[in-house]
């Protein structure tokens, strides 16, 4: 079925595939996953995987592909616990790429705690935290992990650090106060 949506991406693949031609130094595997990056932002998961699939056809030992498919199956955990499988599958070789290529241990830990292995989501989110500090959806995982963990220290240390450098996440609201209630018994 054709939508607005999916006429759009189709535009910006074209486009995107345009430029490329156009330029002198046409790199297929970096279009690839600029087409791929263009599905996620529009929420086309389904495309961008059909995408990140062929970029790894291109260049089977790129990291980017495999975080992106990891990404993208994370997306669509909440739904199916085997997307959760495929997501760490793809994460794991994300990092085994470049342990140093930090989102995967964010995401990893997201599908980790979906599945309920809490232990081995803070430890990705330890990875995760140790390689950039700055970003507050690392922190605040972290606290609602603990939380989880009921371990009332961890939740709240870092529900305090989070309060000192957190960005606009509206979207964890309800986290936050819950995490608050918490840490206040």
């Amino acid at each position: 079925m054709r939508t607005p949506m999916k006429e759009l991406l189709v535009f910006v693949f074209l486009i995107q595939g345009f430029l490329a031609f156009t330029q002198d130094n046409l790199n297929p595997y970096d279009t690839l996953i600029a087409n791929g990056m263009t599905a996620i932002q529009l929420g086309e998961f389904e495309n961008a995987k059909d995408i990140f699939y062929a970029a790894l056809e291109v260049n089977p030992e790129g990291k980017e592909p495999y975080h992106m498919l990891g990404y993208s199956y994370t997306m669509d955990c909440y739904n199916n616990a085997q997307n959760c499988e495929l997501g760490i599958t793809f994460l794991d070789k994300a990092i085994s790429t470049d342990k140093y290529f930090q989102h995967p241990f964010y995401n990893r830990a997201l599908c980790k705690s979906q599945m309920g292995d809490l232990k081995g989501a803070l430890a990705d989110i330890d990875a995760q935290i140790e390689l950039d500090s700055t970003d507050p959806a690392y922190v605040l995982l972290r606290a609602e992990l603990y939380f989880k963990l009921d371990n009332r220290e961890g939740a709240c240390t870092n529900l305090n650090w989070w309060k000192s450098i957190k960005g606009d996440l509206s979207e964890g609201k309800e986290l936050i106060a819950k995490l608050e209630d918490y840490c206040r018994e």
